[in-house]
């Protein structure tokens, strides 16, 4: 099934009610040496057939109803947390339309008791497409620092994306989309690219690229000078949990 692929509103319910999701571990790997820093969790599900559904497709049926969206990606929380490989940093998604769905109240909401006072979790925020959206993340940035967790800003430089300058500030982890890798030989992307690193090593923030999918990926990373990449070079390290 592809993105394209209709689900019915009977077999989401059916999915939901069967529980038949799972998670997928993916390393964030240390240019330098090599070595595994941490895991991002990114959810997984599947049909009676044990086939993998396109988790984007899920979400967006899941956004038609808040409360439904809530409910599984806090089960999807749960699941991600109870399954960490180890004591690595994990880096787990948070939807700021699904923590909503619990209500308007942000301290008494479920997924932040579940991930309070973690040392070892970052929380990612995504780029907004919206000033709405904007002041919602930086809402959610400001309540999960208080809680003592880090933070991450997600598909920085995304086509679709904006940047939220206040939010930028807070987060410990600049996570850099791979579209960057489709500008690499651009002047004016390299310039920008070089800039935004540099402000985060002047402000100890950690930089990821995402999308490595090969050795010449990698050396761009490399030589722009990025702390962690993540993608499918690193296939064979993912780990993949199926409830």
């Amino acid at each position: 099934m592809d993105e394209s692929t209709a689900l019915s509103p009977p077999e989401l319910l059916e999915l939901i009610n069967s529980e038949r999701y799972g998670v997928e571990y993916q390393p964030l790997v240390n240019v330098n040496d090599g070595d595994c820093f941490g895991y991002e969790a990114l959810a997984r599900f599947y049909d009676r057939k044990g086939n993998a559904l396109p988790p984007l497709l899920i979400f967006r049926l899941l956004h038609e109803s808040p409360l439904m969206l809530a409910q599984v990606e806090f089960q999807l929380k749960c699941i991600q947390l109870q399954n960490r490989p180890d004591n690595r940093p994990l880096f787990i998604n948070i939807d700021p339309d699904a923590y909503l769905g619990f209500g308007d109240n942000l301290e008494q909401n479920p997924m932040l008791h579940l991930m309070r006072d973690d040392e070892n979790l970052v929380i990612e925020l995504i780029e907004n497409t919206s000033v709405s959206d904007a002041e919602v993340s930086q809402q959610l940035a400001s309540l999960f620092r208080r809680h003592g967790l880090q933070l991450a800003l997600d598909d920085v430089g995304a086509p679709v994306s904006m940047v939220s300058f206040a939010v930028m500030q807070t987060v410990d982890f600049l996570k850099f989309d791979r579209s960057w890798l489709s500008h690499a030989r651009e002047r004016d992307s390299r310039v920008l690219l070089q800039s935004l690193i540099r402000y985060a090593r002047d402000t100890d923030k950690q930089t990821v690229l995402e999308g490595i999918e090969n050795a010449e990926d990698f050396e761009f990373a490399r030589s722009m000078g990025f702390d962690l990449v993540q993608g499918f070079r690193y296939r064979e390290r993912f780990i993949n949990h199926f409830c």
